[in-house]
C-alpha cells in the first residue's frame, strides 16, 4: 500500500493515527474533515486490516484494497497495511498476554489493531499524538492540539466493576499523548481480562493511568457524550451544521427520539459508532445511512 510517511519535521507536528478494515468510504471522509478543521501541522496514517494478505485474498477484499490505495494516492495519506498473522498469533504484540487461543472478536481486533500501529510507527518523535476511531470526525475546527507538556495526555476514561473490584483505563478510540509523556511501554491496548476483570479495547492502560496518577504527571479526562446519554439540549449547543443536526436527530439507531446513538468527544469528534457494523445491521440501510452522513458533511 501507498506510504507517504515520513519525519521531516515530526518534532513540531502531530500524527494523527486511524485503523480500518474495509470502510474506504470513512477513511475518505476522514481525511477531508481533517483537512477542514485541523488548523496546527499534522500528517495522517491509516493502518489498514482489509483482509489476507497472501495470494488467497478474495476478489472483494482485492477491490477493498484497491479502494483504499485510490483514497492514499489522490490523497497523499499514509496507508500500513496490518498482517494477518497478529490477529492470529496475539503474543507477537502482546507478549505477557496469557492465553495462545485465537479471539477474533471486534474488541480483539481493534487491540490488535491498534497496537500495531503503535509497535511499528515512531510516533514519539512527533511533537503529539492522536488517535481517532475509524469512524470518528472532526466537525469543528482545532485551533491547537489539547495535549501540552502542562497537559500530557488526554483520554476517555473507562471504568469496570465486578462485586467489589474496579479498574479504571483509557478507552483506544480517542486519546492525545504529547511526546513529554512517559512511560511509552506502558501503553498497552489489550484487551480481556486484566486483573480479572473483563475490560473493552485500553483495559491494560490501567498500568499507564496509574503510572500518570503516582508520580503526578498533569493530564486530563476527555469530555464524552455517550450513546443513548445526550439529546437536543446538548445538541442545541454545538457549533456545527444544520445537516448533520439532522442527522443525528434522524438517525434510526437512536434509542428514543429524546436520546442519541452517536456520540461526541471534546465537542469536536462525531463518533458515528459501531462503524465496522460488528452490530449486524440490515446491509442496505447502513449503506443509506452512511451515504446519509457523507452527505450532511458536504
Amino acid at each position: 500500500m501507498a506510504n507517504f510517511f515520513n519525519l521531516d519535521g515530526a518534532n513540531n507536528k502531530t500524527i494523527i493515527l486511524t485503523t480500518h478494515t474495509k470502510n474506504y468510504d470513512f477513511f475518505d471522509l476522514q481525511v477531508k474533515q481533517l483537512a477542514k478543521h485541523v488548523k496546527f501541522p499534522y500528517i495522517f496514517v491509516a493502518g489498514v486490516h482489509s483482509g489476507e494478505s497472501s495470494d488467497s485474498i478474495s476478489l472483494n477484499e482485492r477491490a477493498i484494497k484497491v479502494q483504499f490505495e485510490a483514497v492514499s494516492v489522490n490523497t497523499k495519506t499514509s496507508l500500513i497495511q496490518i498482517p494477518s498473522v497478529i490477529h492470529q498469533h496475539r503474543s507477537i504484540i502482546f507478549p505477557d498476554i496469557k492465553s495462545r487461543k485465537f479471539r477474533h472478536g471486534p474488541a480483539d481486533l481493534a487491540a490488535n489493531n491498534l497496537q500495531y500501529l503503535l509497535s511499528v510507527i515512531p510516533w514519539w518523535q512527533f511533537k503529539n499524538l492522536l488517535v481517532i476511531d475509524g469512524d470518528m470526525f472532526p466537525i469543528a475546527d482545532i485551533q491547537a492540539p489539547l495535549v501540552s507538556e502542562s497537559n500530557i495526555f488526554r483520554g476517555v476514561l473507562q471504568i469496570r466493576k465486578f462485586f467489589t473490584r474496579t479498574i479504571k483505563y483509557f478507552w483506544s478510540g480517542y486519546f492525545w499523548i504529547h511526546n513529554s509523556c512517559p512511560f511509552h511501554y506502558l501503553l498497552n491496548f489489550q484487551n480481556g481480562f486484566q486483573k480479572t476483570i473483563n475490560t473493552d479495547v485500553g483495559g491494560r492502560t490501567s498500568y499507564f493511568l496509574n503510572a500518570l496518577l503516582f508520580f503526578d504527571y498533569p493530564f486530563s479526562y476527555a469530555e464524552h457524550l455517550s450513546s443513548g446519554n445526550w439529546g437536543n439540549s446538548e445538541l442545541e449547543s454545538l457549533s456545527t451544521s444544520e445537516p448533520l443536526k439532522k442527522f443525528i436527530q434522524s438517525d434510526a439507531r437512536n434509542p428514543s427520539s429524546k436520546r442519541f446513538y452517536t456520540e461526541l468527544y471534546d465537542n469536536v469528534f462525531f463518533h458515528y459508532r459501531a462503524g465496522s457494523n460488528w452490530t449486524n445491521n440490515n446491509i442496505l440501510d447502513e449503506e443509506n445511512r452512511r451515504d446519509a452522513l457523507r452527505q450532511s458533511f458536504i
